[in-house]
């Protein structure tokens, strides 16, 4: 039923809000839901010692409000119904304004839920069919997030954390996104609001129930507070797991340390289970935030014999050994936090043995056989098929490995190398299907941006992160990926100040240097001190902002020199390369970088269609002209290099691109999309044929990325529709110039860069179009431009 039953008698249109109706809320009356309303009659049945008889229930005692359920002083009105301390048992009282609910006879309830309304019993329903299932991997005899249900009679910080989780959910599942973390520009509506402010005031009551039974010395307060403490931990995964979770998991440890000192903790089943997630929250959450003060893990205060029996496939499906080499792992972590590395205190050996022995122990892991071991032990709880269970043990085996090796290589100093990372995205993709598996891989997705530098591989990442709050709602994959962002920004700084070799002695030219991709080319390679950078642009005022930008972000400019160039003028381009040719007898790194992009229709000095005249004709002209500098520098230099700012939009060139009675002309049958394809079409082309006549030098193309430059305000001032499009598309997908910088930088510098291959970010082949391979085109093309080059100089 899309109605509830409220709206349906008002003849109104509901929200369809759950588990009740916001127009309810509003006018003050109680939801009656959108199920089946039972409605009781004397004589129901129509024979027997039961005819004519009914249940008559008296109405509970309303009791007097607990400080805790008044308002609280924060602003927030909205209390569907508030919780107070009855006669031992769960009570319920709703305001005084709100109509009453009809209830179902405790002769049909759950003794445990036989004094909790209407509204509340289906948000603990809700929490028990749409929550326990999703979070757990087997949702069998070790949930402990079901087992918990049972204590909602006796615990009211129980009852009142499964009501916040439930309802930070069901926001989550209605409003489609994550409403605590406060994304930027989100405005909520009534409805969202009241629930937004009915799941904190769950929350703050069960953080003062939670006070009230760590004060109490009854030794079943310890269930109650560990199931607390596990609720409020899962809570703060659904609303962004950035907030006091650590607080709790020490809360837990000093609760453990307390009622023992000496051989750990022996326990029940349900707080064997319960402890066996916050140790899961402890390790995986200890792989990336330090801990203060520096606390030993939680697993160490049980029993060998709990150790043995927990972390098997109900949680994450991450095998024990995995589990016990990442918690190794991170202990050694802790201490480099707190210690230093050179300092850090280890249980045996330096700190290199420790995490070489760990990285053994997880390359050893036989998957086949612990997957054995599972199926052996609970062939019935398992619904996984063998393969997943396999491919999933598989996942956890590499996401550990590379966690290990990135720390091994940062103690030994040398740099870590990622050949795993693309297995472990070809063992993830594997689940692409598999929503119940794909759930619970945040902590290998993370692994694999945390270790990933190309482009391809941080948007998968970004991508299955989504995927996965989609899926589960957990915010904690939106915050997963701010953090990595913000982790890429400052690596991606760290890789061109470390990655770049010292320039000291090149001559460096960079056509378009002062904006964009240029202006940031030249910043980075300031940095290493080479003798001059040419800043090819069309006038000295273009030349002077740029430097005094450079200059504000504290580069130093005494070797920036400027050099007039127009490239849609090739006598610009002659007098340009001239001036060059007498100011410096050498040219290490030549950068084509300049364009144009989307352009209205017009045409070159000599004629030209305007972005071919000025993207591949004006940069090949003046390659060619400076091919003698270049040729000459070999000399003395075995790495000189051109380099090709291309772009992925080649491949939206047409089939028959290199129409070349139509390139003096302004191409009017042609769209300006398919101009500017065909004009970086020509700059993969023109580089791979110019890389095979000259094998001396390194002739390179690339594509930078989607970048955040000036090209694309031609396209925005074309058009109000295309603009706003082009505008929204840039925003949720452009990278900035210091990130979309590198592919060039890493062209110009890397010694594994190759001649005559076009790359996409960072160094990555195999990308471009099948047109861009098409050597029969390639040829055409170079000697079409060879036979206009030789036009102009004669």
């Amino acid at each position: 039923m899309r109605n509830c039953w409220n709206c349906r008698r008002r003849r109104v249109k509901c929200d369809g809000l759950r588990p009740h109706c916001g127009k309810c809320q509003v006018i003050g009356a109680e939801c009656l839901g959108y199920g089946k309303l039972i409605t009781w009659i004397n004589g129901i049945a129509s024979r027997g010692h039961m005819k004519d008889r009914t249940f008559h229930e008296p109405a509970p005692p309303i009791s007097h409000l607990h400080p805790w359920n008044q308002n609280l002083e924060n602003g927030l009105k909205y209390v569907n119904y508030v919780i107070t301390p009855g006669d031992g048992s769960f009570a319920v009282n709703h305001r005084p304004d709100v109509a009453p609910v009809i209830s179902i006879p405790k002769a049909l309830t759950d003794p445990i839920f036989q004094d909790i309304p209407h509204d509340a019993r289906e948000l603990i329903d809700y929490y028990g069919q749409s929550i326990c299932s999703s979070i757990m991997m087997v949702d069998g005899l070790q949930n402990p997030y079901r087992d918990v249900i049972s204590l909602v009679g006796a615990s009211k910080a129980v009852a009142n954390a499964i009501m916040a989780v439930a309802s930070c959910h069901a926001i989550h599942s209605k409003a489609g996104y994550p409403v605590f973390l406060n994304p930027a520009g989100r405005s909520f509506d009534i409805s969202t609001i009241s629930e937004i402010n009915r799941s904190i005031i769950f929350k703050q009551k069960a953080l003062a129930y939670l006070a009230d039974a760590i004060s109490e010395p009854l030794e079943e307060a310890k269930t109650y507070i560990l199931a607390t403490i596990t609720l409020l931990m899962l809570l703060e995964l659904y609303e962004g797991g950035a907030g006091p979770w650590r607080v709790h998991l020490e809360g837990a440890k000093q609760l453990l340390d307390a009622e023992t000192a000496d051989d750990g903790i022996r326990s029940p089943r349900m707080i064997r289970n319960m402890l066996e997630e916050l140790a899961i929250f402890d390790i995986f959450g200890s792989a990336f935030i330090q801990h203060s003060p520096q606390t030993m893990p939680l697993s160490t205060r049980l029993t060998a014999s709990d150790r043995d029996t927990m972390f098997s496939l109900s949680g994450l499906g991450c095998p024990m050994q995995i589990l016990t080499a990442i918690e190794s792992v991170n202990l050694q972590w802790r201490a480099w936090a707190e210690y230093g590395i050179s300092d850090a205190p280890t249980l045996c050996g330096s700190p290199s043995q420790l995490l070489s022995t760990a990285l053994v122990d997880i390359i050893q892991f036989d998957a086949e056989e612990w997957t054995d071991q599972i199926f052996d032990a609970c062939p019935n709880q398992c619904s996984l098929p063998r393969g997943y269970v396999l491919q999933l043990s598989m996942i956890w085996k590499l996401s550990a490995e590379i966690y290990t090796s990135h720390l091994l290589s940062q103690v030994m100093g040398h740099a870590n190398s990622r050949p795993q990372v693309l297995q472990l995205i070809a063992a993830i993709n594997s689940f692409d299907s598999v929503t119940k598996v794909t759930r619970f891989l945040l902590w290998p997705v993370f692994i694999v941006g945390a270790e990933s530098t190309c482009f391809e591989n941080r948007q998968w990442a970004l991508t299955l992160l989504d995927k996965i709050w989609q899926i589960a709602y957990f915010a904690n994959a939106k915050t997963a990926a701010i953090v990595l962002k913000d982790m890429w920004k400052k690596k991606d700084m760290e890789l061109q100040d470390t990655d770049i070799p010292s320039l000291a002695g090149k001559i460096i030219l960079i056509t378009g240097g002062n904006s964009g991709l240029g202006l940031e080319t030249a910043r980075q390679l300031l940095k290493h001190e080479p003798s001059r950078i040419f800043l090819a642009c069309r006038s000295k005022a273009k030349f002077d902002q740029a430097v005094n930008e450079l200059r504000q972000q504290g580069s130093s400019t005494d070797a920036v020199s400027f050099l007039a160039l127009d490239l849609a003028s090739l006598s610009s381009i002659k007098s340009a390369a001239k001036e060059f040719q007498s100011s410096s007898t050498r040219l290490d790194i030549l950068v084509n970088n300049a364009g144009i992009m989307m352009t209205p229709e017009g045409l070159t000095e000599e004629g030209y269609e305007i972005q071919i005249g000025t993207n591949h004709m004006g940069h090949a002209f003046l390659t060619h002209l400076l091919l003698p500098t270049l040729e000459e520098t070999t000399k003395t230099n075995p790495d000189v290099r051109i380099v090709f700012v291309s772009s992925m939009g080649e491949s939206m060139s047409p089939k028959n691109p290199y129409q070349f009675d139509q390139f003096k002309t302004t191409m009017s049958s042609f769209s300006t999309q398919s101009r500017y394809a065909i004009s970086k079409l020509a700059n993969v082309h023109y580089a791979a044929a110019l890389a095979e006549r000259y094998p001396k030098i390194k002739v390179i193309s690339i594509h930078p990325g989607v970048v955040h430059t000036n090209l694309t305000a031609p396209i925005i001032s074309s058009s109000l529709i295309i603009g706003t499009i082009t505008r929204l598309v840039m925003s949720l997908i452009a990278v900035d110039s210091a990130k979309g910088a590198l592919n060039q930088l890493w062209a110009m510098t890397d010694p594994k860069a190759e001649t005559g291959v076009f790359y996409h970010p960072v160094g990555m082949t195999g990308k471009g179009s099948k047109l861009s391979q098409d050597k029969d085109a390639r040829e055409k093309l170079w000697e079409w431009t060879q036979q206009e080059i030789r036009q102009h100089l004669g």
